[in-house]
């Protein structure tokens, strides 16, 4: 409105909650991606216990599919938990931020055209003001912090959850092989291995997608120099 630039350490802010809603969008996508597959493991051990052959052993990689999968939803949720809580925190720290810009052009605004009526008033209000400033300043620094201890716990849990996927794809090759060694028709439990390897292929990539938007998150925290500056 007042026909300014927009301040470069607000952009910054701005960066930063768009990377974070671009990997909550991601993770909300692989959520969805689970849903869609949750049944798989139990249908797997139901059309294994109709097997006369290899039911066991086919029953025992569709265990193991069911367990490493729901250890892979634990660690999704905690993603997602951290990402909710972090949204919030960079919204405080933004808003912050953008009252200290306020306070500061307020405060050099009120020292220069105040006029100073020799009481006490008026250097007590400064140093209210100044207080103030100080405390945004500290709400946008902590936020920042926070950001970037987040974004690289981020990019660790998403390195766990690649490995985890890794377990999937080997279970999935293995029932493979099991079902190649059956004499019987196999036909369903086929078609449930194909979904899978989908499933993991487009899990992979989405995973993919989240560590980039991790790492472009980590890049776009102001810098402990770019802190500095703004409380000179």
């Amino acid at each position: 409105a007042l026909g300014r630039d927009v301040e470069p350490s607000a952009a910054q802010f701005e960066d930063m909650g768009n990377h974070l809603v671009r990997i909550a969008e991601l993770v909300g996508r692989i959520s969805r991606q689970f849903e869609g597959m949750k049944n798989s493991p139990k249908n797997l051990i139901i059309l294994g216990s109709r097997l006369s052959k290899g039911r066991e052993s086919m029953q025992v990689v569709a265990k193991n599919y069911e367990t490493l999968s729901g250890e892979l939803m634990v660690m999704l949720d905690d993603l997602a938990e951290g990402l909710d809580a972090l949204m919030t925190r960079a919204f405080v720290g933004r808003m912050g931020h953008c009252a200290s810009l306020l306070y500061d052009e307020a405060i050099q605004l009120y020292a220069e055209q105040e006029v100073n009526r020799g009481t006490r008033g008026h250097a007590a209000e400064l140093d209210v003001l100044q207080s103030a400033l100080a405390g945004f300043h500290s709400e946008a620094e902590q936020g920042c912090r926070q950001i970037a201890r987040e974004a690289d716990r981020f990019l660790a849990l998403n390195i766990r959850l690649k490995n985890m996927l890794s377990g999937l794809a080997l279970t999935r090759v293995i029932c493979r092989i099991e079902t190649a060694a059956l004499t019987e028709d196999t036909d369903s439990i086929d078609e449930i291995t194909t979904r899978l390897e989908v499933f993991q292929e487009e899990l992979g990539r989405s995973l993919d997608q989240v560590a980039t938007a991790c790492d472009a998150l980590k890049k776009s925290v102001p810098t402990r120099s770019d802190m500095t500056a703004w409380a000179s």
